[in-house]
């Protein structure tokens, strides 16, 4: 944690670097020391150790962690990837990349690109990202976060198969909660990011929305959400009922609370839910945070997702290519659901509304299948092509 913590503070991060490095080898210590308390531990060691040896990278962490102790601080270099980013799709980001000395502070790197031009057709709705990337001298194609990451998951599945080990301890915590937030590699947790409107550095994430159990029974009295038709099991539900079921329960809220959040809803592979707030201040802040989501999905291997607000619709119009639906004259009020799943299945539910005399009035539902591709879930459709955790 400390090293994601300072991968933009060059100094300590080398610090913090050398300290988990001999921190992870520091378990297989443990292990050979407390041999005679594990049982068979000779014959089960030998096989892991022969794929620590087979491993490139935890070979590498054992070799660095040698060098630390014998002869100092490992050699770095990290790399600057500077893009702007107007556009929920990677390919449609443009960037330039060049080195970076392991001297050269996030301050320096802020100053000199805010001096360059920015084009003015995303000034509005778009974040500068500043992403640096730290790699050893000796291991130039894995960035270090990464190798970390690989290394204490490598680890935590040793420890799971170590002879003795509860049963119900085996699944925990990789398979069930997905990696430790820290531990999740990805260009999202190493990177700066400035408002291009504003020059601005942002801070913003979402925020994870627990549920208080002794008010559920409230709850459950206030929006009178009895009425809708409990589903039978997570696990067995297909995405058109997980949607349907959550589509009618919005339509509660929304009627009783006269608004609705934007929440996300995540279906975890042990079928329990985990839920996210998110709150955009605008077209900027959707595209980062729906990066934001997707590392989420990939830290805890989320197998499907249930986005739910209210939104703008209108109807596209070709000779405006690039207009958002709130800059539309004919816009319309909508509660807005849509549903996707790892499979590559994907679906929208709309229901257009209008508020009358203080109260919500709906229209009629709406259903479309997309082909498989929405814009805004573009970056968790691209972690989901990946199989990560699949």
């Amino acid at each position: 944690m400390q090293a994601n913590q300072k991968y933009f503070e060059p100094e300590l991060f080398r610090i913090e670097l050398n300290a988990c490095i001999q921190s992870l080898r520091s378990v297989t210590f443990l292990l050979q020391k407390h041999k005679a308390d594990i049982p068979g531990f000779a014959a089960w060691y030998q096989v892991w150790q022969e794929r620590m040896r087979e491993d490139p990278l935890m070979a590498w962490s054992v070799e660095a962690r040698n060098r630390i102790v014998k002869q100092g601080d490992l050699k770095l270099h990290s790399i600057l990837r500077v893009s702007i980013v107007a556009s929920y799709f990677e390919h449609e980001v443009p960037f330039l990349q060049y080195e970076a000395t392991p001297k050269l502070t996030s301050a320096k790197i802020l100053r000199d690109v805010q001096k360059a031009p920015m084009p003015l057709k995303v000034m509005r709705h778009g974040y500068l990202r500043l992403e640096r990337r730290w790699v050893a001298n000796d291991l130039p194609s894995h960035e270090l976060l990464g190798v970390l990451s690989h290394c204490w998951e490598f680890l935590s599945k040793l420890l799971q198969d170590a002879p003795g080990v509860h049963e119900a301890t085996k699944d925990s915590p990789l398979s069930a909660e997905g990696l430790p937030p820290c531990m999740v590699e990805d260009p999202e947790l190493r990177s700066l990011w400035v408002k291009l409107a504003t020059g601005e550095a942002s801070s913003l994430t979402f925020e994870p929305v627990v549920l208080d159990p002794t008010k559920k029974e409230a709850l459950l009295e206030k929006y009178e959400v009895r009425s809708v038709k409990a589903l039978s099991s997570l696990e067995d539900a297909s995405l058109r009922e997980l949607a349907q079921h959550y589509f009618s329960l919005a339509k509660i809220v929304l009627r009783k609370d006269k608004y609705h959040i934007l929440l996300v809803v995540l279906i975890l592979r042990n079928n329990s839910i985990k839920l996210l707030q998110l709150q955009p201040e605008d077209q900027a802040d959707k595209y980062r945070l729906w990066r934001q989501v997707a590392v989420e999905v990939k830290r805890s291997r989320a197998r499907a997702l249930i986005a739910i607000s209210e939104a703008w619709n209108a109807t596209f119009d070709p000779a405006h290519p690039f207009r958002h639906a709130v800059d539309y004259p004919n816009r319309r009020e909508v509660l807005h659901v849509i549903a996707a799943s790892d499979a590559g299945e994907t679906l929208a539910l709309i229901a257009p509304f209008e508020r009358r005399d203080g109260e919500i009035v709906f229209g009629e539902d709406e259903e479309t299948d997309s082909g498989g591709d929405i814009n805004l879930l573009a970056p968790v459709q691209a972690v989901w092509r990946t199989k990560i955790g699949r």
